[in-house]
């Protein structure tokens, strides 16, 4: 799927590149935001929208409503229970950035990372 992107911020000349480019899609403002794998955050311009770049691209997973990540891409997978509420919350990371799991996104994300994984093993990340 093609995609015009442009530098958050920076609306000088958009560029035209293939989805296949961002690691994780995120709608925030009327706007929707990328990451590519350099982890640099890029704004999509035109009339792109969370539902059409998931129908557009078979390969990114929904995390939450406002949110798709690629599961190849995808870091590591936790939840931490928070002082206020009882019940744990749920995150994926991506390139260095959190997006939350929804309850209802989270047996497809999981299953999707836990084949991923199985197939093509798993390479724990080395702390600096």
């Amino acid at each position: 799927m093609e995609l015009r992107r442009y530098r958050k911020n920076h609306r000088l000349r958009a560029e035209k590149v293939d989805s296949s480019v961002f690691v994780a899609f995120w709608a925030d403002d009327k706007y929707v935001h990328a990451l590519d794998r350099d982890g640099v955050e890029w704004m999509l311009c035109g009339k792109h929208s969370i539902k059409e770049i998931e129908a557009g691209d078979p390969r990114v997973t929904r995390a939450h409503r406002s949110s798709l990540v690629r599961v190849s891409a995808i870091d590591r997978v936790m939840s931490r229970n928070e002082l206020r509420k009882n019940k744990p919350d749920y995150f994926c990371v991506v390139g260095g950035r959190e997006f939350g799991v929804s309850r209802t996104c989270r047996p497809t994300l999981y299953a999707q990372y836990r084949a991923y994984v199985a197939e093509h093993g798993f390479v724990p990340a080395v702390a600096a």
